[in-house]
This record gives C-alpha cells, sequence and structure tokens, in this order.
C-alpha cells in the first residue's frame, strides 16, 4: 500500500510540473489575427509560428456565438488538404443542436479515429468566449474555455501541426486568435556590430 501511495505521488508531481505552466499569463511573443475571416486557414510556418505545436505553446481564440449556432469547427492539421491530404491532430467541433463538443483525430491512411465527446458543453447561444489550447508533452493538449479547464485531448504528431483551419459560417465570429509561439521559435533579428575606424 505503501508503494502504491508513493507511485501516486510521484506520477502527481509530475503533472503537477507539467501542468504549472498553463495557468501563467504571458505571452512573450504574440502572433495575432483580428475579425479573422470564417471559412479560414492559417499556414503556421508562413505567419512565423513555425512547424509544429510544441510544449507550452498555446492557441487563443476569443469569439463570439451567434443566436441561432448549428456548429463550428477548428482543426489543427499538419500540410496538406483538410479532410483530404492532410492528417488532423485535433477536430474541435462544438455540435449546438447535440449538445456537445467532439474532439478527434482524422489520418489520411486511416480516416476519422475515436471519437470523444463526454464533458459538459461550454458555449452559450449569443456570449462571447475564450478557447485556449496549450500543448503539452507527449502529443496531449489542455484545452481551456472561459479560463477553465475543459479537458485533455491526446493526439498524434504535435510536432507535424503547420496550419489551422477554421469553420462555421453563420455559427460564430472569431475577434482574435492569437498564437504563442515558444522564445526558441521566434526568427530574431540578426545582431548588429559597429567598427571605430
Amino acid at each position: 500500500m505503501m508503494l502504491i501511495t508513493f507511485l501516486l505521488l510521484i506520477c502527481a508531481s509530475f503533472l503537477a510540473a507539467d501542468d504549472a505552466f498553463v495557468y501563467r499569463n504571458d505571452c512573450k511573443y504574440r502572433i495575432i489575427f483580428n475579425n479573422l475571416e470564417i471559412p479560414s486557414i492559417i499556414d503556421l510556418v508562413s505567419v512565423g509560428f513555425g512547424n509544429g505545436f510544441d510544449w507550452q505553446e498555446r492557441i487563443i481564440i476569443k469569439g463570439k456565438v451567434f443566436d441561432n449556432p448549428d456548429q463550428f469547427e477548428i482543426n489543427l492539421a499538419g500540410d496538406g488538404v483538410i479532410h483530404e491530404t492532410a492528417n488532423i491532430q485535433l477536430h474541435f467541433n462544438p455540435r449546438f443542436h447535440s449538445p456537445e463538443v467532439v474532439r478527434n483525430t482524422w489520418r489520411k491512411d486511416v480516416g476519422w479515429g475515436n471519437e470523444v465527446n463526454y464533458g459538459s458543453f461550454p458555449f452559450n447561444n449569443g456570449e462571447a468566449f475564450i478557447l485556449e489550447f496549450i500543448a503539452m508533452r507527449k502529443d496531449m493538449m489542455h484545452i481551456s474555455v472561459n479560463g477553465k479547464f475543459y479537458g485533455y485531448f491526446n493526439s498524434f504528431d504535435l510536432n507535424k501541426i503547420s496550419q489551422i483551419y477554421v469553420s462555421g459560417i453563420d455559427t460564430f465570429q472569431i475577434n482574435s486568435l492569437t498564437l504563442c509561439p515558444n522564445d526558441y521559435k521566434v526568427e530574431k533579428p540578426a545582431s548588429t556590430t559597429t567598427r571605430n575606424y
């Protein structure tokens, strides 16, 4: 019994270490898109975020649900055409008529993975929301809505995410989408040196 308790404490300490960053409010380097058109595709490499969704990186979406919504989707995917040739590491799909939030993956060689739809429905008709995805270790994502933990999502190959696809016309608007890359991904200007002649 003591051994089990000890092992649980060790596991909890690792989880706490991984989760400690989740509540920090800083985003040193921001790439911000205001009033994003829907549908939209954001090429993460071309906008300076780089390839991959790495540990502690965040994607923050501030939006508003319309009065009579149907559904919207946010896909974090690799290279290719969504639902055709691009692997989708996260398909996040709030469906208002069910109501449920479907989370899934899609692989070009297999199709859809195992759908996850447990949990509360955190979106309300006509109301604003803040949705945040945070990359964890081992291909896991932390998801929060309106500052509250919503759930974890286990995926695959987060290091190959290169685009974000959003759709849901007549369902919601995106007031801002903020990308928070890690420091090492941000291109820093070349340093200059001066010489005395």
